[in-house]
């Protein structure tokens, strides 16, 4: 073996020299012939610019440059002339004047380079272009000193090795031949070299067939190398052959087993390429798997491909797996998918991370489940803590799981505090044995149960007190376990409200009894029946056992004239609900019809649809009677009141003829005997004259009052500001002969009444102001505002809304014990030589008021003015 290796290494030492000399001698001959080719180029270059140049010099015509084409052989692409004329500026911009050529070789084509290089040198330059032509310029001056003359010759040039060829062909094919038969030579002189060499590496490659495969190959060795070699090589090839089959199978295995996992596979390398694939993972984004296999990760996934990237290279540059996290992706078709990915290193024969392997599962519809399980345990969460009855989820060990608040507030703890309580301390004895049976029938019944409706189930409180529950059970079975909702129910204000309805009715009952009033109940209202109390048979001299109680018998007892008018009230409360109230006549059992009073309510549901018609009745027959005859007493005393203002009013004018009778004879007497009569006489007669007027004047006052009942009403809406604002007007002169100070303010809000009589009534007040005054310029104040009956506190006035008017005065004022006698009629407080009047006008401003069902009084001390108020009530 050592000798081998010493020959082996003296072999490849020899060779290696021989491949040196080789190249060496390569290189030498290509520079040859590259320097040869360059230099034939050149000379053929300077013998076409010299005989451009003369023919420039010359100044040849067009033909004799045509005939120096066809000489030079310019027609073929491979050989170019161009000779240009003009200023070295021009001709470096790429101006100036073609003087020849320019067929083959257009100014365009040249190398700015090779003209700058002309000029600057001002020699030959010459170099290969990007188009693979050598270029070989001259330029020289012309007649003047900015006169350039540029020769441009261009030729191809050919690749060194087929110039080689085409020069000395014959000289590299007989060097090659003798460089082979050397090689020969030396490969005969050390043949064990080379077979030695092929038999370590044939050895090598069974040795690796055997231990893959198991089979054992025939080593034996034949007559020489070569045969040796030649079969031993045969049977490596069958065995590989063999091998290559098994690795097809196995690598189809791999495939198939690959294709029926459900997860996705993706074998990637290091350079984010897509190197195999299972059918799952291209079906996943709608690719074949050979459309996939070969291509780069930004083809397939162009928004995820960066990120998928920087994971994979996490695992190749650790060497460490990287497992269950998640992520998206989005498919040639579809919606973006959610992922589970696990990456593992992707390692080589030799052990070397080369890239990923990343098993992928599809979790969106896994994901959406715990979403939409994750909302409806929050949806769960949210309802049973908003919640308005206290909700305790309880488990087999009797501990609170789940509480809301009002379940803590019952029970007076935090809602998190009850989470983990034991029931034995929330509950009394009877609600554990309520919840303890519940537990033990759970799984054969599961239906809810109800206990403690009547108060029987008590909430141990923290602090220490108990409340009075209702507590309703439900089975709950989840994964966990068996469960139970329990509903808890404060019925505190329940039980006080049924003690307090039991007391009510108590007290109605005896209110009833005591009030002599029946009690019907309408409870059927699409049907006919009816509940009448004890009470309601005896008002109608039954027993409860000789009449029916229903709508149809009601209705045969109802009197004839009053069944309609009753039952067409009771159907409008039931369409608009309210009160209803009537007064109706029923037949008792004697016979007799007697008067009842009956009212009642609707009760209506949501919508507003009538439930039931619950209400009484009241025997008001001696009531009815009564009304009946103080209506007659009434009817009497108005027919007398209007003979009384009949009579009053034909006296009044009966009077007044014989009065001014006796005043025109008077006046008459005075006029002639006057003179003639001594004073005393004269002082009778004016006295008889004054009397007269104010006998006169008490008659118009008399039929002016006894007018008021007698004239029609104009009653309408009005404002008490416009009834104040005709008053004044009527006063206009009065108030500028006075020289009064009147001021209206406030709020008049309207009233129902006639506008003439109510701007009477501040007419009389108004004059009655402005005459009681010993000022020079009396001050009258007019107030008005909207009270409620109540702020008044006066008698006899209606509940609701008043409009108060006051008239106040800085006069004389009233004396308090005159204050109830101002409004008498004909009252007089003062002589009738101090203030005129009748004394007749508060009468009619009373009688106006109470007509409109207000009232009026006055507010007054002596010599400190008067405050006449009255009130109206307002429409509402």
């Amino acid at each position: 073996m050592t000798a081998f290796s010493e020959k082996n290494g003296i072999s490849l030492r020899v060779l290696g020299a021989v491949v040196t000399a080789f190249l060496l001698a390569l290189s030498v001959v290509y520079f040859l012939f590259d320097k040869l080719q360059s230099d034939e180029l050149r000379d053929d270059a300077r013998l076409v610019a010299k005989l451009v140049r003369e023919c420039v010099a010359d100044g040849s015509s067009e033909e004799r440059w045509a005939a120096l084409e066809e000489r030079l052989g310019l027609t073929a692409k491979a050989f170019g002339v161009l000779a240009l004329r003009g200023t070295e500026e021009g001709l470096l911009a790429g101006r100036g004047e073609v003087i020849l050529g320019g067929s083959q070789l257009d100014r365009s084509e040249l190398p700015s380079s090779l003209l700058a290089f002309g000029f600057a040198s001002g020699e030959w330059s010459s170099g290969v272009g990007q188009d693979g032509f050598w270029y070989q310029l001259e330029a020289f001056r012309g007649m003047g000193e900015r006169d350039w003359t540029c020769v441009v010759v261009r030729k191809r040039k050919l690749p060194v090795l087929w110039y080689a060829f085409e020069r000395a062909g014959y000289i590299l094919l007989i060097g090659f031949m003798v460089f082979i038969a050397i090689g020969l030579y030396i490969v005969y002189l050390n043949r064990g070299l080379v077979f030695g060499s092929l038999f370590e590496l044939l050895e090598d490659m069974e040795s690796r067939i055997e231990r893959t495969s198991g089979v054992r190959l025939d080593r034996s060795l034949l007559g020489n190398e070569i045969e040796t070699f030649s079969c031993r090589y045969s049977e490596l090839l069958v065995a590989l052959d063999r091998q290559g089959v098994e690795l097809r199978q196995q690598r189809e295995e791999l495939r198939q087993l690959l294709d029926t996992l459900p997860a996705y596979v993706w074998y990637k390398d290091d350079k984010n390429n897509i190197l195999r694939v299972n059918r799952a993972a291209a079906d996943s984004v709608g690719f074949s798997i050979e459309e996939l296999e070969g291509k780069s990760t930004k083809d397939v996934f162009p928004e995820e491909a960066d990120e998928y990237y920087k994971d994979d290279l996490e695992v190749i540059e650790s060497g460490q797996a990287k497992l269950g996290y998640v992520e998206s992706y989005t498919p040639k078709k579809g919606a973006a998918r959610t992922i589970r990915t696990d990456k593992i290193p992707y390692l080589d024969p030799n052990g070397k991370v080369v890239g990923v392997v990343a098993l992928v599962t599809d979790i969106t519809e896994l994901v959406a489940s715990q979403e939409a399980l994750k909302a409806a345990e929050e949806e769960f969460r949210m309802a049973v803590e908003s919640s308005p009855t206290g909700m305790v989820m309880i488990d087999s060990s009797k501990r609170v799981v789940l509480a809301n608040n009002e379940a803590g507030r019952i029970f007076g703890y935090h809602s998190e505090e009850l989470n983990g309580q034991s029931i034995d301390q929330l509950m009394s004895e009877e609600g554990l044995r309520v919840v303890a049976r519940f537990f033990e029938t759970l799984e054969s019944e599961r239906e809810k149960v109800i206990s403690g409706s009547s108060g029987g189930l008590h909430a141990l409180r923290k602090e220490g007190g108990v409340v009075p529950i209702e507590l309703v059970c439900n089975p709950l079975f989840l994964s966990s376990g068996s469960f139970v909702m329990a509903s808890v129910v404060d019925i505190s204000s329940r039980l006080s409200g049924q003690l307090a309805l039991r007391n009510s009715e108590e007290r109605f009952q005896l209110a009833a009894a005591g009030a002599s009033v029946g009690i019907w109940d309408w409870y059927d209202i699409e049907g006919e029946k009816v509940w009448w109390s004890p009470r309601f048979y005896q008002l109608i001299g039954y027993e409860e056992s000789e009449l029916e109680s229903s709508l149809a018998c009601f209705r045969s007892l109802l009197h004839p004239d009053d069944l309609e008018g009753t039952f067409a009230r009771v159907n409008e409360c039931l369409r608009k609900g309210g009160v209803f109230s009537s007064d109706y006549r029923l037949r008792c059992k004697d016979g007799q019809y007697r008067w009842y009073f009956g009212s009642g309510m609707v009760s209506q549901d949501e919508k507003g649809t009538a439930r039931r018609m619950t209400g009484t009745i009241q025997d008001i027959h001696d009531r009815k009677l009564a009304e009946s005859e103080l209506s007659a007493v009434i009817a009497d005393l108005r027919e007398a009141n209007e003979e009384l203002s009949s009579f009053a009013f034909l006296s009044s004018h009966d009077l007044q003829e014989p009065l001014r009778t006796i005043s025109s004879f008077v006046n008459l007497l005075k006029d002639e005997h006057g003179p003639k009569l001594d004073a005393a006489a004269n002082e009778y007669i004016d006295f008889a004259l004054t009397g007269v007027t104010r006998v006169q004047g008490m008659i118009r006052g008399l039929l002016k009052y006894s007018k008021l009942d007698a004239k029609p009403k104009s009653i309408a809406d009005l404002s008490l500001r416009d009834a104040v604002d005709l008053a004044v007007s009527g006063l206009s002169s009065r108030i500028g002969e006075t020289n009064s100070q009147l001021s209206i303010k406030g709020e008049f809000p309207e009233v129902r009444g006639d506008l003439l009589e109510l701007s009477q009534v501040f007419q009389e007040l108004l004059s009655n102001g402005m005459k009681f005054n010993f000022s020079d310029s009396p001050e009258v104040k007019v107030t008005g505002r909207l009270i409620d009956s109540s702020e008044l506190g006066r008698e006899g006035l209606l509940d609701g809304p008043y409009g108060l008017v006051s008239v106040c005065d800085d006069g004389i004022g009233i004396s308090e014990k005159y204050r109830e006698r101002v409004f008498t009629i004909f009252q007089r407080l003062h002589p009738a030589d101090e203030f005129e009047g009748g004394g007749i006008g508060l009468s009619v401003v009373q009688k106006i008021v109470r007509a409109h069902e207000g009232q009026v009084w006055v507010e007054t001390r002596e010599g400190k003015g008067s405050c006449f108020c009255l009130a109206l009530p307002v429409r509402v």
